[in-house]
């Protein structure tokens, strides 16, 4: 049934837009692309008789009455439902609208006003749907004037006079209508303000701004949301590599305007609050936009302090910055790491300080203070990115900033260039760390150890882990436990994986006898070690002495039994489910997905086979209570598309045996399961690739799955790299629709796409 199902989605992919009036237009060029597309994949779609002729009286009736969104029960939020809606008042309405919008191209304020006063006092304004709320917008755009650098005189273009009080107020409540309702369209208001400001009243456009503002809280569409991470956020919009911030309800051009605004009379200290409160990021496309509009002098201020905005909001979330670094750190983003580290530095120095190096430093001007973490995290991060040359500069910002580095910041790097196998360096660390009277603890000596051991100098890490030892005997010592355990850990692992058993044995009976004591970390360095030389006896001893000395086993310790067991017992299943249950952990669907999430971390054809071989059973009711679901067949995506660890036919037919399965037991995929699908597709080359690629488009708009920025970048991206212009140019109509009407906003790296894409022809224009 699916294979039936996709075979058409590649020609069906937009023929829904036939049920919309106002795209008729659009469908029917659409359907021409994507008509085309099938003849050259093969496939002979059959459309209804009846769908060009629905379309044509759709488009002719669209002129009197643009009432598409009542019959389909689109209409603004909060709004009672269309049926009630007496026919007497849809004609009216629809009677309304087309006046309304003859009145605007006729350039006639005074109808305007007439016609939105009476749309307003019969409580009409509820039933606009998107397409007319975006044409009234723009409508109120194209009536101001240009707005070229200088000074504007706003006039009638008809009466070439001023315009009234009453015939502005009628346009901003046009346009705050518009913005606040429907896809919130926001040309209207942008010129508005923009207008304002270049008319000599920026107090005016920050006004509109703050009713903009009130307007979206009243109707519960702006949620302050300060201690989201950033994976939290970029489920639902695209976060900026440089600064962390994501896009929130308010509207990015407008949030800049605002800000622009209130450049004219207000510190970039005073705009903070406002900007923070938006949790909305300017996207490059947008800032490109509006930057035009100023002169060069202006334009610069405005980037310097739209800049500082960013960065201010970042540090007041430092939860936020944590994750945004270990993001940036993780994909090795080192330019965008030393942007953001140098722009927060320059807070501390420059000639408007507004960064604080500590909390109780606060103030109307430093505004803002660096975590606790901020230094020892990015001198980590620069290291583990192989930037030495950057740590050293940041040692050199902390002195310049009167920062005594704390013991946590020496172990950062420390640990740092032990990463680096820089052991020399880390020696040096060590030595210069003591003469500044810096007492090391636990982790200093972890970090030491660890890198001795990476420079293949075992000899001298067992001496330094004895110089430890002996500290630890002495009376008084203020090493905390865990961390004293974590250094016991690391010598462990080393010698294990050195093929030193004997010594690695003689400090576990240690730790048993005499502290400190194991934790599970210990017994699974020794599991996974047996479990590699396939030594059942070893895995066997080391289970045992779990349960005596009261310590619970993780997921790990279960994945890791059943690896080195199934091919020996072939129930290592139920003896894994025996042994959790003796743990009193309950073998449920979460648990079973993480362990099959660890065993595809492992990367290796042998964990590929266990990891399936679970799932398999999960999917055949072998265990209660443990059914797989969406995030157990996202996990396995994940796993199995991420490198080349596994041959391409055996990802590509798990993918669509997975996909077959999950529509089979009615799981809706989640956007992070889609976009892997989806980019693995395009990636494949032949017309099955662009077939598969398609049908799970078609899904995610059928199944209401959230499209966001980088779903529309891989299937744009996907597409372009497949030349298939025509189709490309399909799918960039589906993300103006998506947007309003309107591309204005979208992130810069998906504006370039849309840019190449509609610049270049179309076989099928």
């Amino acid at each position: 049934m699916l294979r039936q199902t996709t075979s058409h989605r590649a020609a069906s992919l937009i023929v829904l837009d036939f049920l919309i009036p106002h795209n008729v237009t659009r469908s029917r060029r659409l359907a021409r692309v994507a008509l085309a597309r099938a003849s050259t994949l093969g496939y002979s779609p059959s459309f209804p008789k009846n769908a060009t002729t629905s379309a044509q009286a759709a488009a002719s009736s669209l002129q009197l009455a643009p009432l598409a969104h009542l019959s389909q029960g689109s209409h603004v939020s909060g709004a009672q439902p269309p049926s009630t809606l007496p026919n007497s008042q849809i004609e009216a309405l629809g009677e309304a609208v087309s006046t309304l919008r003859s009145a605007f191209a006729r350039r006639d304020i005074t109808q305007v006003s007439q016609v939105w006063g009476l749309l307003k006092s019969r409580n009409l304004l509820a039933f606009l749907g998107p397409p007319q709320l975006g044409m009234f917008s723009r409508a109120v755009s194209d009536y101001l004037p240009a707005i070229p650098r200088g000074s504007l005189e706003l006039t009638s273009d008809n009466a070439r006079r001023p315009l009234s009080n009453e015939e502005i107020k009628t346009l901003t409540e046009i346009a705050l209508v518009c913005a606040t309702g429907g896809a919130g369209d926001t040309h209207g208001l942008k010129g508005l303000m923009l207008l304002s400001i270049k008319t000599g009243h920026p107090r005016d456009a920050a006004t509109l701004y703050e009713q903009y503002v009130t307007r979206l809280r009243e109707k519960g569409l702006l949620v302050d949301a300060p201690d989201q991470s950033v994976e939290e956020l970029e489920e639902h919009e695209e976060t900026d590599e440089a600064t962390g911030i994501v896009s929130g309800h308010v509207r990015d051009e407008i949030l800049l305007v605002a800000v622009v605004a209130r450049m004219q009379f207000d510190s970039f200290q005073d705009i903070f609050p406002m900007y923070s409160q938006a949790s909305t990021r300017v996207a490059p496309a947008t800032l490109e936009a509006i930057l035009p509009l100023f002169d060069d002098g202006e334009a610069m201020k405005i980037k310097e302090c739209l800049r500082r905005l960013e960065l201010a909001a970042l540090l007041s979330r430092p939860e936020v910055l944590l994750r945004h670094i270990t993001k940036l750190t993780t994909s090795s983003s080192t330019a965008s790491l030393d942007k953001l580290y140098t722009g927060i530095v320059a807070g501390l120095h420059g000639s408007d300080p507004w960064v604080a190096t500590q909390a109780a430093d606060v103030s109307a001007t430093r505004i803002v203070h660096l975590p606790d973490f901020f230094w020892r995290t990015f001198l980590s991060s620069f290291l583990t990115c192989r930037r030495p040359e950057l740590a050293e500069r940041l040692w050199d910002d902390m002195t310049q900033a009167n920062v005594r580095p704390e013991v946590a910041t020496w172990n950062a790097l420390l640990d740092g260039y032990a990463k680096l196998r820089s052991v020399d360096a880390a020696l040096g660390t060590w030595d210069f760390m003591i003469s500044r009277s810096v007492q090391p603890d636990a982790l200093s000596y972890r970090a030491i150890i660890y890198g001795l051991f990476q420079a293949n100098r075992p000899d001298d890490a067992l001496i330094r882990f004895r110089d430890f030892e002996q500290k630890l005997s002495k009376p008084g010592h203020r090493f905390d436990d865990a961390a004293i355990v974590t250094v016991y850990n690391t010598v462990i692992h080393h010698l294990l994986f050195a093929s030193r058993d004997d010594k690695a044995i003689k400090v576990l009976r240690k730790m048993e006898s005499s502290g400190p004591t194991p934790d599970i970390v210990t017994y699974n360095t020794y599991l996974r070690y047996y479990a590699r030389k396939g030594d059942l006896k070893g895995v066997g001893r080391i289970l045992q002495k779990l349960e005596p000395r009261g310590i619970q086993a993780d997921i790990y310790t279960f994945s890791t039994l059943l690896s080195v067991m199934l091919d020996v017992k072939p129930n290592a299943d139920r003896m894994m489910i025996n042994f959790m249950k003796k743990q009193g952990v309950e073998p449920d669907t979460t648990t079973f997905t993480s362990i099959i999430d660890h065993q595809l971390r492992e990367a290796t054809p042998h964990n590929f086979k266990v990891a399936m071989s679970l799932l398999s059973k999960m999917e055949q009711n072998e265990y209660k209570n443990a059914e797989p679901n969406a995030i157990t067949y996202t996990a396995v995506l994940t796993a199995i598309n991420k490198g080349n660890w596994l041959d391409r036919p055996v990802v590509e037919e798990t993918n669509r045996r997975i996909w077959d399965t999950m529509c089979a037991r009615g799981i809706q995929a989640n956007h992070s399961a889609y976009n892997i699908l989806l980019k693995t597709s395009l990636n494949s080359m032949g017309p099955e690739g662009l077939e598969n690629a398609l049908a799970y488009y078609r899904d995610m708009m059928t199944q209401r799955v959230h499209i966001g920025n980088d779903t529309w970048y891989i299937l744009l991206r996907g597409l372009l790299d497949r030349k298939d212009m025509g189709m490309a140019n399909a799918v960039v109509e589906d993300l103006r629709q998506s947007k309003g009407g309107s591309l204005d906003g979208i992130p810069g790296s998906l504006r370039t796409l849309v840019d190449r894409i509609v610049t270049q022809p179309s076989e099928d224009a």
